[in-house]
């Protein structure tokens, strides 16, 4: 009946053990882990370039206004908006 269907069926935490095992599970782990030191380090990042642009301002000239909406975009994206 129900109870036999059920005990078949694997929980979520014994897929996520099986799909661990997979090479495309171990790349995914190591993006994830990437973009978390990345995401986590976005202050460092943001006071980076705000130092380079205050020095340099001739750095960012080749961002004029055709790039304001990607900037933005990604801006936004990489900060969890």
């Amino acid at each position: 009946g129900i109870s036999k269907h059920l005990t078949s069926v694997k929980s979520s935490a014994e897929l996520a053990e099986s799909e661990n095992s997979s090479p495309k599970s171990k790349l995914w782990k190591a993006y994830e882990n990437v973009m978390g030191v990345a995401t986590n380090l976005f202050p460092l990042w943001t006071l980076i370039s705000a130092i380079v642009a205050l020095n340099a301002p001739g750095t960012f000239a080749w961002f004029d206004t055709n790039w304001f909406t990607a900037g933005l975009g990604v801006l936004m994206l990489s900060m969890g908006i």
